[in-house]
Formats: C-alpha cells, structure tokens, sequence
C-alpha cells in the first residue's frame, strides 16, 4: 500500500475485517461517494483533539445537513436512540426511493464521535522494532489516532415510522510514525500519514434490500489493519470491536 494523504485498505482486507457472515459483492464495498470525502475532510481537518467542524463547503458537496441531538429526534423518531450517544455530531441525510408505484423516504445519518468508542488513540510497535542504520539504532513506535464513522440507513415502512436496514461505516486513522535513536547518536524525521478502510453498502444499503438481496443490520467492521508500505504493523479494534 502506498503512502498517499488518503489510502484505501485492500478490499480483500474489508471482507476479512467486516466481522460479518454475508459474503458482500465487491461494489459493496467500492462505492461509497459520499464517504469518499467525508473521509478526506476527516483526514484533513481532524486535530490533535479528535475535534471536526463541518463548515458550508463539505456539507454543499455531499448533500448533508448538520443536526443536533434535538433535530435528529425531531426526524428519526424512536429511530433517533440508534444513532445518539455521547459527544456526537451527526450529518443528516434524505434520499427517496420508488416501491409499490410511490416513493418512500430513506433518511441516513453519518455520525462522527469526539471521544469513547469513535475515536481514539493506539499506539503500535512492529515484531521488529528495531532498525540499524549506521551510526545509529532507532526504535520505531507509531502513534495511532482513529476516528470510525457510523452511518445509519432507514427506511419508511407503511404506517409511516422508520425502521433500521442497516449501520455500516468507515474508519480513518491518521498514522505518526516515529524513529527513537537508542544512543543518542543521530536523528531521523518522524513520519505521517492517513489510512482509510470502508465497511459494506455504507453510503447506500437501500437499494440491494429492496432488490431482496442479503443485509445485515449490523455491518461495521470489527478492526482496521494499520500498515506501512507492504509491512502489517497491527490492528486496532473499531467500535464493533471493542464492545
């Protein structure tokens, strides 16, 4: 994997990691638009305190509205407990699809967390933690923030209240990969750079469930692999993973 301001983790990787027993087809995983650049605002824009501010520009360019805690209850309903935790921000969504001869509303909701189980920070050592290059031994650490985003799908049923078809998300985690000279001797530049890894049908997940292909309610992926080049450094658990 190259080092890019964003890389996308291998498909293949996606698959292994979705802690699912549905076997997605490949555009479950590569479409995703919407994440697309939610993803890099959130690799560019995230500080060292895990704080995003979504200005006008990002929420144009998706097509999503920001909604406090009040406002999300105000249009999912019950439905709103699903999404609401602590030190949320949520992007909100209505897209509407055609059954029966109608349409029917089909809300999303991206949710970014400050803190707990949406973002937080690892740090990770490889096997070989040592390099060896003359006139100096550095120790290796890297330093891991992650932030993983939920999104939300519901769709209207017939008596008007909104049910859940699927949480899937995505998961950023901007790397800092440092160099420790064990003597003293020397110094080496310290390293940064962004990982990015997509869980199934997180953008839509409406359109195969009315098609009658298999959803899980459930979709988010249970880790995200940190590597450097073609070296697996490690794993850090997202937060399916850590419940």
């Amino acid at each position: 994997m190259k080092k890019t301001a964003l890389c996308a983790a291998a498909l293949s990787a996606a698959m292994l990691l979705c802690g699912c027993a549905t076997e997605y087809p490949a555009e479950a995983y590569e479409n995703h638009p919407v994440s697309d650049t939610l993803a890099q605002y959130v690799a560019d824009n995230a500080g060292d305190t895990g704080s995003i501010q979504f200005d006008d520009a990002i929420l144009q360019q998706t097509n999503l509205q920001f909604f406090d805690e009040e406002t999300l209850r105000s249009a999912l309903g019950d439905e709103a407990e699903r999404c609401i935790g602590t030190a949320r921000r949520y992007l909100y969504g209505e897209r509407t699809f055609p059954q029966d001869g109608g349409t029917v509303s089909a809300p999303i909701v991206y949710v970014f967390g400050i803190r707990d189980d949406l973002q937080f920070d690892e740090d990770l050592t490889t096997d070989e933690d040592y390099i060896d290059e003359p006139p100096a031994l550095f120790a290796i650490e890297y330093e891991v923030s992650v932030f993983d985003v939920l999104s939300f799908q519901f769709l209207e049923q017939e008596n008007g209240t909104l049910k859940l078809i699927a949480c899937s998300d995505f998961a950023v985690a901007r790397v800092g990969r440092t160099y420790h000279d064990i003597m003293g001797d020397a110094e080496r530049p310290s390293e940064n750079y962004t990982l990015t890894q997509f869980g199934p049908y997180v953008d839509d997940a409406i359109t195969p469930y009315l098609a009658g292909e298999r959803i899980d309610e459930d979709m988010r992926l249970t880790e995200l692999t940190i590597t450097y080049g073609e070296t697996e450094i490690g794993a850090v658990p997202l937060s399916r993973g850590r419940k």
